[in-house]
């Protein structure tokens, strides 16, 4: 089946003389037929690994923050690189690297809450 998943987003940033927006939305055909979706406990102590499952290979995820103070980052593994950070109520909307293949997470400041669903490609 084509077409299986829609991706829709704005933004409107308004700033003294400045007003800029940038909508877009399209839908994706997905080749993989698995997926994960879970709430999980980011830590503040230690890295925490993304959850999996049966996943072979990671396509598009969204990593929602229900915390309203707190910061946590996303890494390419454990002691890897950062390469997303999701501030508070914030979320991330990304396609995973190739060379990401087992990504791990760390609150900054004290434990968030997590709201996470990972893609095949």
């Amino acid at each position: 089946m084509a077409k299986e998943a829609s991706i829709v987003g704005n933004i409107h940033f308004v700033k003294g003389r400045m007003d800029v927006e940038l909508g877009s939305s399209f839908r994706l055909t997905i080749a993989g037929t698995q997926y994960v979706k879970y709430n999980q406990n980011i830590t503040q102590a230690s890295e925490i690994a993304l959850e999996l499952g049966t996943l072979d290979s990671l396509g598009y995820a969204i990593i929602k923050n229900l915390d309203p103070t707190n910061f946590f980052t996303i890494l390419t593994g454990t002691s890897g690189t950062v390469f997303a950070k999701v501030l508070p109520l914030g979320f991330a909307l990304f396609h995973f690297g190739s060379g990401v293949t087992a990504p791990f997470a760390l609150a900054d400041t004290a434990d968030c809450e997590a709201e996470i669903l990972i893609l095949e490609p």
